[in-house]
């Protein structure tokens, strides 16, 4: 390891690259979030609340594009393969050891995915990440298709709302609906990385090996929310072994703090209903704003995402947060040791 990089270890989750700080498209989307878990909250629907937010936050990660036709697509494509992944992984919940072998595919296909540029990448994150939560998720009163239906109910809320802003700020600019550009098909881009030596090859290979013993590993331990390490494995893997190595130190950071954040708050503000809703709000913000300007950042507010929805669904945070840092801790091991398989002769190459 190289001074320079260590250097990026030691000082990336305290550095904010302020030129990828965003407020108004997360704004957008912790306004909307907020409004649906604490709808879920006025009909008594409380468990429905993690399902509607995920989808309107995961969506709104993809609202990204050169035109408002492009972001469109983003989204579009992302509800659809996020609602697959998490009915799936829903579907096959109680199918014991042979989530092991499907969490094979799902890691090979998911890694391979960012051979198709940035989009193919968050979508391939996005997609694992669900199927991970909802295929080891414990038995709730929501069946796999409701499940499914109320991810995608929150996607298509973001999908309705990033749209029209979209559409109404591009006419205000007079900007093009659509940017014109020409890009290669799926089918190409996918050909070009499919030898061996590949980066993103050699990525997804490893992914799948790493999900694999996370997944048999998270099914022996019997702690709850036992998916916790594979889904950990996915946020923390990247094609190459200097992001890999960046990213667990910003995602165990991220998550400490968030812990520590999630009990201080429950402590100094309290609990209650509206409470736990500002918390998931400012969760929301957190991640949609600092996702590329500082990760540790995004992660304290995932992480005080799904602490503040889980509090509010009964589960105190003093019993969920640290089973949720052993996790973190033991997807970092697992991911640091698989960084070492398959290492790409050329990274930088692979990855220009």
């Amino acid at each position: 390891m190289d001074r320079g990089h260590l250097r990026t270890i030691l000082v990336g989750p305290v550095s904010i690259h302020r030129e990828h700080f965003q407020w108004r498209k997360p704004l957008v989307t912790t306004v909307l979030g907020g409004m649906l878990v604490a709808g879920s909250i006025a009909t008594d629907f409380v468990d429905s609340a993690l399902p509607l937010a995920l989808g309107a936050l995961f969506v709104g990660l993809a609202n990204f594009g050169d035109s408002p036709i492009d972001e469109l697509k983003s989204m579009g494509w992302t509800l659809l393969w996020t609602s697959l992944a998490t009915l799936v992984g829903g579907l096959v919940a109680d199918l014991g050891a042979a989530e092991i072998a499907l969490v094979i595919v799902v890691g090979f296909l998911g890694g391979f995915a960012g051979a198709l540029g940035r989009r193919g990448a968050l979508i391939g994150v996005l997609s694992m990440v669900l199927y991970t939560v909802f295929s080891g998720a414990p038995d709730t009163d929501r069946n796999a298709v409701l499940t499914t239906c109320l991810l995608a109910a929150g996607g298509l809320a973001q999908i309705a709302v990033g749209g029209a802003i979209a559409f109404l700020s591009a006419q205000k600019k007079g900007d093009r609906l659509h940017s014109g550009a020409v890009r290669e098909s799926m089918a190409t881009r996918l050909t070009t990385h499919r030898h061996r030596d590949d980066l993103f090859a050699r990525h997804a290979a490893r992914l799948a090996i790493s999900l694999a013993f996370a997944t048999f590993l998270a099914q022996n331990l019997g702690w709850p929310h036992e998916y916790w390490i594979p889904m950990t494995v996915v946020w923390m893997s990247r094609p190459d072994h200097d992001g890999t190595s960046t990213r667990v130190v910003e995602r165990t950071t991220g998550t400490i703090i968030g812990i520590g954040l999630s009990l201080f708050l429950v402590d100094w503000v309290g609990t209650g209903q509206l409470r736990f809703v500002l918390f998931a709000a400012l969760g929301i913000f957190l991640l949609m704003a600092f996702i590329n300007a500082n990760y540790s950042i995004a992660v304290i507010g995932i992480t005080l995402l799904v602490i503040s929805l889980f509090a509010l669904d009964g589960l105190p945070v003093s019993t969920t947060g640290p089973i949720r840092i052993y996790c973190t801790l033991i997807a970092a091991g697992i991911t640091v040791a698989a960084s070492y398989l398959f290492v790409a002769r050329n990274p930088k190459t692979a990855l220009s």
